[in-house]
């Protein structure tokens, strides 16, 4: 049975991807780590990627180069104040075996901005 592939809203643009995987020679699976860089064109709470048997135990978001006192869209984020980034967990993971899909919603809505990078683990 061919099962339809699902289109992700086009809301968020991914443009680069760092993927770090270890291998698991006993257990057959593989684990890691992969940070994308990644572009909203309009605001939201909520981000879903493609998930086929992927376990994801954590979500973050960082939005790049937050001047002090600029980016007031994010300012409810925690900040780092060497590197002026804010950061944001997701608050929850949905996943969507169907569609083969997994959704994560934040606390905080994320602005539409080119700079941001999501963090999955």
């Amino acid at each position: 049975m061919t099962v339809e592939r699902q289109i992700l809203p086009k809301s968020v643009k991914p443009s680069h991807y760092n993927v770090t995987l270890v291998p698991g020679p006993e257990s057959l699976k593989f684990s890691g780590q992969v940070s994308v860089s990644i572009q909203l064109s309009e605001p939201s709470r909520f981000i879903s990627i493609n998930s086929k048997e992927l376990d994801i135990s954590s979500v973050s978001v960082v939005a790049m180069r937050v001047n002090p006192g600029g980016l007031s869209r994010v300012d409810s984020w925690p900040k780092c104040v060497t590197t002026h980034r804010a950061t944001q967990k997701a608050t929850g993971i949905t996943y969507n075996t169907d569609e083969e899909t997994a959704t994560f919603e934040f606390e905080h809505e994320i602005p539409a901005v080119s700079d941001l990078v999501l963090h999955l683990y």
